[in-house]
């Protein structure tokens, strides 16, 4: 089975993703993690696992230590009457900084990579564990992945002012196919099939939510498909035919392996504990699943 590990986006329902890694931990280990937004907090949840040779803190961040909102972000009331984002993640900061030793998952030897959008090329910019110059540096590149628009303040590193990277990239395997990575394991947080979520949708909030929801549920089929697409084209194409197709030139079947929900697991920002330990508890199943498909 791949080393290489894709984490998709999600918010809240990250903790699908850390139930199914807690199942996989005793079973399987990555030394390439690639995160999108909460897949970039389950993917440094991860390198402390390893580094304490233990699984539990991925249980411990997603049903003790979060057990609320207040345990993640911080609402400023007044910024929103002033037209500004009025949330910030300084509780979340907080739990990284108590909880995780960011100065030896600089250098430790697995690589983490996570990505962000910058708003004003709007582009993707991909960052790495081992590019990090400092601890706070990493904090803030983890921290910049999981910026929701409009509801957070973009993080600014350097000349750049980053969102969440799930705005264009939420399950990034296009960077695993760039370091000429060939198959990876995919955690989904969120089901292929969109979720009809029922609500008033009556102000600015929770439209915007709920079409980041949609935006990014998009995204990620389309990341699967295209890599699908080219899989199937490159068994039936000949060689030569292949060769003489510039999309498909020097591209290589990659395989991969995805986990996902069966169905929703709560709001993108709904931390509220017995949502959380549910999904949790999801992902585990989910987890113990996969381990006994491919055991067979």
């Amino acid at each position: 089975m791949s080393k290489s590990l894709v984490l998709s986006g999600g918010g809240a329902k990250g903790c699908f993703e850390a139930g199914a890694l807690y199942e996989l931990y005793d079973h399987m280990s990555f030394d390439y993690i690639h995160g999108t937004s909460v897949g970039a907090l389950n993917g440094l949840i991860l390198c402390q696992c390893y580094l304490d040779k233990s699984k539990l803190l991925l249980k411990d961040i997603w049903t003790k230590i979060i057990t609320k909102n207040n345990n993640v972000f911080q609402k400023k009331y007044f910024s929103a009457l002033v037209g500004k984002p009025p949330l910030n993640f300084s509780p979340l900061r907080k739990v990284i900084q108590d909880n995780i030793n960011l100065k030896k998952i600089i250098s430790m030897k697995q690589t983490l990579r996570f990505t962000a959008v910058d708003l004003v090329s709007g582009k993707s910019i991909v960052m790495s564990n081992h590019e990090c110059g400092n601890p706070n540096e990493l904090l803030d590149s983890i921290i910049a992945s999981a910026t929701i628009p409009p509801a957070f303040v973009p993080v600014k590193m350097g000349e750049n002012k980053l969102i969440d990277g799930g705005t264009r990239d939420n399950v990034p395997i296009q960077s695993l196919r760039n370091q000429n990575i060939k198959s990876a394991l995919v955690i989904l947080c969120n089901p292929k099939k969109i979720d009809e979520k029922k609500g008033e949708y009556n102000n600015l909030f929770s439209i915007g939510l709920r079409t980041i929801d949609i935006m990014t549920h998009e995204i990620t089929i389309n990341d699967i498909d295209n890599v699908m697409k080219i899989n199937n084209l490159l068994k039936i194409l000949k060689k030569e035919e292949i060769e003489n197709n510039e999309w498909l030139e020097n591209k290589e079947i990659f395989e991969i392996g995805v986990i996902e929900p069966d169905e929703p697991v709560g709001g993108v920002l709904n931390f509220n504990h017995n949502n959380l330990l549910n999904g949790f508890l999801k992902g585990r199943l989910k987890g113990k699943e996969f381990l006994s498909k491919i055991k067979n």
